[in-house]
């Protein structure tokens, strides 16, 4: 299994890394070039499309573990859910890089993907300190 992750994550890595020359070259018509954002502090123009190379990595690598490793039922379900609630903060991210939302709009975006995600099942039971490793359980703020 160890195996298996390591192997994911080169092959991951590799794909981003071939990706990201293809995507700077035949996505340059969407003119995400640039530093005008306050947000952002590049001293020169800096393409904003690098995390399209890693979701596309991170859609094609999901889609192989759900084929290399079949989940039963409830680990599907899960896995679903988080697999579409990250592409969704991926694609609101996006669409912020293409078009300013503004950090209002932002900011409700993400809230509402998380509480889908919440619906959809995924929660945060305990929280572990890595100094004291205390774990404390979260109950309703989770």
């Amino acid at each position: 299994m160890i195996l298996s992750l390591i192997l994911f994550a080169v092959v991951g890595a590799a794909m981003t890394c071939l990706a990201i020359p293809l995507i700077q070259r035949h996505l340059c018509f969407l003119q995400c070039v640039g530093n005008s954002q306050f947000h952002h502090s590049h001293k020169s123009e800096t393409s904003r499309l690098g995390g399209l190379a890693i979701a596309g990595a991170f859609v094609a690598l999901s889609i192989a573990a759900q084929l290399l490793y079949p989940f039963d039922e409830a680990q599907g379900r899960m896995a679903r859910v988080i697999f579409c609630s990250a592409l969704a903060m991926f694609l609101l991210g996006f669409w912020d890089d293409i078009r300013p939302l503004g950090a209002r709009k932002k900011l409700f975006g993400q809230i509402a993907i998380a509480v889908c995600a919440w619906w959809g099942g995924i929660q945060i039971e305990t929280l572990k300190n890595p100094f004291s490793e205390n774990i404390y359980q979260l109950g309703g703020y989770g």
